[in-house]
């Protein structure tokens, strides 16, 4: 955005905070250097305790929010951009993301450090989208559902693996 009271004065807001340029855009100046910030895709929280939150974060994967001694605290548990996520309800500790082109992460330990999360991709065959869909069944949550940029795609044992159920090019939602 340009300030109309400085000529050549532009201003940016992005994930990496806010930036200035003085001289149409030459050279940048980053404002927000004490700022800690983020673009989130997505967040899901724990069914049954509020303050454990997950999200997925532009350049900044997969991340847990955890209440500790009174503080909040982000960790990331993937690499990668992270975009959705997914809190089983019915099975304690198991949650699931996706990061771009769709790679799918799983962790059995909510998150509890990227050692502990594993890729969950056997039969999956191409890649989806940036922001890849990922969908979880509530009554049987061992189902989860994906798109491609060819198919989509079911699985019934958790994301162990998955299998085309329908030709459906470039799914989005």
């Amino acid at each position: 955005d340009f300030d109309a009271r400085h000529s050549g004065r532009m201003y940016v807001a992005c994930d990496g905070g806010i930036i200035r340029s003085e001289d149409f855009g030459k050279t940048w100046k980053r404002m927000s250097n004490d700022l800690i910030n983020a673009m989130v895709y997505s967040t899901a929280t724990h069914p049954e305790n509020p303050d454990f939150m997950i999200g997925g974060f532009h350049d900044h994967g997969l991340q847990r929010l955890l209440l500790n001694n009174g503080n909040r605290t982000w960790t990331r548990w993937s690499t990668n951009d992270g975009i959705n996520v997914l809190i089983d309800p019915k099975n304690d500790g198991v949650i699931y993301g996706n990061v771009q082109t769709g790679l799918i992460v799983k962790s059995f330990s909510n998150g509890d450090g990227v050692n502990t999360s594993f890729w969950v991709t056997d039969g999956l065959q191409e890649t989806g989208a940036w922001d890849t869909p990922l969908v979880m069944n509530q009554e049987n949550t061992n189902i989860l559902y994906t798109a491609t940029n060819a198919a989509i795609y079911k699985t019934t044992n958790g994301a162990l693996s998955w299998r085309r159920v329908g030709n459906f090019p470039s799914v989005r939602t």
